[in-house]
């Protein structure tokens, strides 16, 4: 991972970062999870703006818990910090912990009971002893009975099964506190090497200013692979889901969902 690269994409995207992933409606999955499980303890690997890890937070205090939250991008980092002064309310301020560091090596205070990565924070890491690492910690930070959640993109079906460099195109909008925003995406997907390059630029309609651009490098997992992670965690998968509403992963599908449980030895 080009942690500059990474800092610098962030850096860009940070002030439409929000609205632009609000139409994911993935929060309510998150939610419900933690409600069922209700960990004490919820480390967010990759938290961003807060987007999720605050949310989490508000509902960990109901029952005495708290949520710890990792970034690698400064910028997403300060937007976490100030959401959170300014959502948490009467809600006592150690009930979330933001941290800047790198999951790769990230060291948690003490053990959680619930690890998760929202958003396919694993996309930027392209080296296989980069993900290892990664999922090893989890056998030292997460409780024996602890839960992991993994959120992860697939290659997409379009370039599946090909041998060239395939390019994919999208165009979309949304609205902001800037107005309405429209993107322009582009993915140059390498199917054999399962990478792409990725490229986006957002234009402030009805503004006359330059566009925003952005580009990070991302990473396809397979689930074979992200269910060998999984053991390397010390975690059996228990479950594997297509989308936010628990639908069931086909050959079609282009994210994953894996929860899994840590084992007591």
């Amino acid at each position: 991972m080009d942690d500059a690269v990474v800092q610098n994409y962030y850096a860009a995207v940070a002030p439409f970062y929000d609205a632009e992933l609000a139409s994911r409606d993935d929060l309510r999955c998150w939610l419900a999870l933690t409600e069922y499980w209700r960990p004490q303890r919820t480390v967010e690997y990759g938290c961003g703006s807060g987007r999720v890890t605050i949310p989490l937070a508000l509902r960990h205090a109901q029952w005495g818990g708290d949520v710890w939250g990792l970034d690698l991008a400064p910028a997403m980092l300060r937007r976490a910090r100030d959401r959170w002064q300014h959502e948490r309310g009467e809600t006592p301020q150690g009930a979330l912990h933001l941290r800047w560091g790198d999951m790769c090596r990230f060291t948690p205070e003490s053990a959680s009971d619930l690890a998760l990565f929202v958003d396919d924070p694993l996309t930027h890491l392209h080296r296989e002893a980069d993900l290892a690492a990664t999922f090893r910690r989890m056998r030292d930070h997460l409780r024996p009975g602890g839960r992991l959640v993994v959120e992860a993109s697939l290659l997409p079906p379009e370039a599946r099964g090909e041998r060239q460099v395939v390019v994919l195109s999208d165009q979309y909008g949304f609205p902001s506190a800037f107005g309405w925003v429209d993107v322009e995406q582009v993915r140059r997907i390498d199917p054999v090497q399962r990478t792409a390059q990725v490229s986006y630029r957002y234009r402030l309609a009805h503004r006359a200013l330059p566009p925003v651009e952005a580009t990070f490098s991302a990473h396809y997992l397979e689930v074979g692979l992200l269910d060998a992670l999984f053991g390397l965690a010390g975690c059996r998968v228990e479950e594997r889901w297509a989308d936010f509403r628990f639908a069931r992963l086909t050959a079609e599908s282009g994210m994953v969902v894996l929860t899994g449980r840590r084992c007591s030895r």
